[in-house]
């Protein structure tokens, strides 16, 4: 993804999205470049367990080379929907990033 043109950026980021959400778990991926940034957005599925949802993110990191890992910051945020026992709607939220002088993501819930 380093030093190559826009189309082949974005064809990159798209199999990610693809494999995302071809994956269990995922419903809905978005994956977009903004300068050295790397987000990844995703909606889990409701029955998606948070230490799957951190797995998937994990095996995601896979899809980049060494120099791409140690040159931009990935940011990810992953969202589920549920309803509670009074037919309510509630949203959760975990944000993780990986930054480029780091090998794990670090996660905040």
């Amino acid at each position: 993804m380093l030093n190559n043109n826009i189309n082949t950026i974005n064809n990159f980021l798209d199999s990610i999205e693809e494999e995302l959400t071809n994956d269990t778990g995922i419903a809905k991926a978005k994956v977009r470049l903004q300068g050295k940034i790397v987000y990844i957005d995703m909606e889990a599925e409701e029955d998606t367990s948070v230490d799957t949802a951190k797995e998937l993110s994990s095996k995601i990191l896979e899809k980049f080379s060494k120099d791409e890992l140690e040159f931009y910051d990935i940011c990810y945020m992953i969202k589920w929907t549920k309803e509670n026992e009074n037919k309510e709607k509630e949203i959760t939220v975990i944000e993780g990033t990986k930054h480029p002088l780091k090998e794990n993501i670090s996660w905040i819930k």
